[in-house]
Order: C-alpha cells, then structure tokens, then sequence
C-alpha cells in the first residue's frame, strides 16, 4: 500500500515537472530527481483521522503551491 501511494505521489510530481519543462531554460532548469526530492518528505507511520485520499489531496495542494509559475 504504502508503495502504491509514493507511485502515486510520484506520479502527480511527474506531471508538475513536464508542466514547467517547456518554460525551464538554462538558467532554471532543474532535473526532475532534483525537482522530487523537494517534494520527498519522511514518511511516519501514523494513524490519521482523515480518509486517504484527503491527505493526498492536502498534499498534492500543499507541493502545488511550494512551485511558482515561472513569468516569460
């Protein structure tokens, strides 16, 4: 289970990373294992209230807003 939910994390990083590809130059550009591992995070194995899919959502807006869209 726990390898599902980090391929889909990955997954959801993968399609942040091709969305800014086309705007990164040399000047900005960053690979995408380094753009992962921004987003990588310990994982605690800890009983939480909420339903999976709530705390992927929080997570999935939480990393959406650590990236700024670059201006052109």
């Amino acid at each position: 289970m726990a390898k599902a939910f980090k391929k889909r994390e990955e997954q959801k990083v993968w399609e942040m990373w091709v969305a800014r590809y086309p705007y990164m130059d040399k000047k900005n550009f960053i690979s995408f294992n380094d753009f992962l591992k921004k987003f990588e995070a310990p994982v605690h194995m800890q009983t939480s209230l909420q339903s999976p899919d709530k705390s992927v959502q929080e997570r999935y807006k939480k990393m959406k807003m650590k990236i700024k869209k670059p201006s052109k």
